[in-house]
């Protein structure tokens, strides 16, 4: 049985994000930590578009954001502030870690 997150319903993480979580200056314990993502986790290609809202974002923001689009995710976790402010104009609805850690 896979363990989950209580209400967390959306479980896609975009490859370009674990990515950056195994880039060299990322905290050891996170690098490691994505080399053996839980079950739970569906790890997807992010989709590239050129879109002027988002020029500004970092990739695995950019690829959060349109990957919860092209999936029509209910929710996206961005921490964040300015990839939140492209986020809420695009439909789905906004956490960020603090608050699935205060549901946890």
């Amino acid at each position: 049985m896979a363990a989950t997150i209580p209400g967390l319903p959306c479980r896609i993480l975009p490859k370009t994000v674990v990515a950056e979580l195994r880039h060299e200056d990322a905290l050891q314990i996170v690098s490691n930590w994505s080399f053996g993502l839980p079950s739970w986790i569906d790890a997807k290609a992010g989709l590239v578009a050129a879109t002027t809202s988002m020029e500004n974002l970092q990739a695995g923001e950019q690829a959060a954001i349109l990957l919860t689009q092209s999936v029509n995710a209910n929710m996206i976790l961005l921490d964040e502030k300015s990839a939140r402010r492209v986020a809420i104009n695009r439909g789905p609805q906004l956490t960020g870690t603090l608050s699935i850690l205060g549901e946890a």
